[in-house]
């Protein structure tokens, strides 16, 4: 009863609350959820639209870079879905354009990649790799990915699939690449990031950058920061800045004061912070040769950075992580005035390492 009387209490103002002075159309019920269904499947057409682009860019910088990536691993150029890749409400509509299901499905072949080569298409239910039989339900697609990367020296991939309801063999002989995979990220966030294995670029992003040469800036950029081992070392000077801060630490304890090891934590992220500035500069500008190494052109890619000052104009005077957005654009031209002299010289096209002390 004392629920009931205040929520009575609560409600009886809104009786004199103010109301709209147009008289809008009723939505249909029915129309309104064909809309849904429509708009769902717009969503899956976009975003599988947004990750073919991505895909496209990336493998061509994946190819073209093996030779400057520490990490290497065949490739085929495919990817297989199941149903539970998606969210659930979107599994409908990515069933109804997709076909997805239990099984993992083939969703994406890169043009001219062995896949495609091998007569591997869209469409395809994955059935085994090799003679081991992949995984289906919410394991499936990650269960195929595994399998279909192929360790450095295998020279073929045997991949059964189903195609219309028969089964077929398909043979595939990978490339080496570099193995890092590149993913799109849901949200609105202008921003992309590399965690030392992978790379993954918001669809925020997608939108800023105008052509697939501004895109191969990006992905170079965040490849770069992968090739060259960033994180790593970023892991590397956070360790040695908490035992910094754990000394501090351990010195207060014998004084007989408790810190809490908020030294350690600390250090731990001003080692984590340093050359941060350093490693970014450094990816901007290895990012420019991997992507002028895949055969895009670096004419006018530095625009990027100043639609980003457009984004967020703080960055154009304040860096904090990373570098001001002129610095990020001048970084670019830089890298640019330096490959024309090497190309124009016919030396190879490289960045130019530090001299060993």
């Amino acid at each position: 009863m004392r629920t009931k009387t205040i929520w009575a209490a609560l409600m009886l103002p809104l009786a004199a609350c103010a109301t709209p002075s147009t008289s809008v159309p009723t939505i249909d019920a029915g129309a309104a959820k064909a809309e849904a269904r429509e708009q769902a499947e717009f969503v899956i057409n976009r975003r599988r639209s947004e990750m073919e682009r991505v895909y496209r860019v990336a493998q061509r910088l994946r190819t073209a870079n093996a030779d400057l990536c520490p990490r290497k691993g065949g490739w085929i150029g495919v990817v297989a879905e199941t149903q539970y890749d998606y969210a659930k409400d979107m599994r409908p509509a990515a069933i109804a354009i997709l076909g997805v299901g239990e099984a993992p499905r083939v969703t994406l072949v890169s043009k001219g990649g062995p896949a495609e080569r091998a007569g591997l298409r869209v469409g395809d239910v994955i059935t085994d790799v090799n003679g081991e039989a992949v995984a289906t339900g919410a394991k499936g697609s990650r269960d195929v990915a595994r399998k279909l990367k192929a360790p450095s020296g295998q020279t073929e991939i045997r991949i059964r699939v189903e195609r219309d309801g028969a089964p077929l063999q398909i043979v595939a002989a990978p490339e080496m690449v570099c193995a890092y995979g590149f993913s799109v990220v849901d949200g609105g966030e202008v921003n992309a990031f590399a965690d030392g294995d992978d790379v993954y670029i918001y669809r925020g992003m997608l939108k800023l950058v105008e052509s697939d040469d501004e895109l191969a800036l990006v992905l170079g950029h965040e490849l770069a920061h992968n090739t060259m081992g960033h994180v790593q070392k970023q892991r590397q000077n956070a360790t040695i800045g908490m035992l910094g801060g754990a000394l501090i630490d351990i010195a207060a304890a014998a004084g007989g004061a408790n810190t809490n090891g908020e030294f350690t934590k600390m250090g731990g992220q001003l080692g984590a912070k340093a050359f941060s500035q350093d490693f970014e500069s450094e990816a901007d500008y290895v990012g420019v040769y991997l992507m002028v190494r895949a055969g895009y052109s670096m004419q006018g890619v530095e625009q990027v950075w100043r639609r980003m000052a457009a984004e967020d104009p703080t960055a154009i005077n304040l860096g904090l992580s990373h570098p001001t957005t002129p610095a990020r654009y001048l970084n670019i031209t830089n890298a640019r005035t330096e490959i024309l002299a090497k190309q124009e010289a016919g030396q190879p096209l490289a960045p130019t390492l530090k001299p060993v002390k």
